[in-house]
């Protein structure tokens, strides 16, 4: 039995370090997506937290839950969660990535 963790439970797995370049990659890619669906102005900072999920037992398709931080047009550091799809292609195609939510996380103090 592999020692990996929950690929069949379907559940979150926290990234323990998401400076990953492929993990900010993937970050951008959301911002990116939702700049283009509502034209807004907002420059991407990076990845603070993160989770991901496999939904199939080969790895194939992947679900992100990533807290990320960017400027808005008058540079104010606002904080999102965005929720992206990664399905990996067969025979070497280049794999797809889809923003399926991308909300703006309010903190009271």
């Amino acid at each position: 039995m592999s020692s990996l963790p929950s690929i069949c439970s379907k559940r979150w797995i926290k990234f323990p370090n998401v400076l990953i370049p492929c993990l900010q990659a993937i970050a951008e890619h959301g911002i990116e997506e939702f700049k283009k669906k509502h034209e807004v102005s907002l420059i991407y900072k990076n990845v603070v937290e993160g989770w991901y999920k496999e939904l199939d037992d080969h790895g194939n398709t992947i679900r992100y839950r990533l807290h990320i931080q960017a400027y808005d047009c008058i540079r104010r550091l606002l904080k999102f969660e965005a929720v992206l799809l990664q399905q990996h292609a067969q025979n070497n195609e280049k794999s797809t990535i889809t923003l399926e939510s991308f909300e703006q996380i309010i903190s009271y103090l």
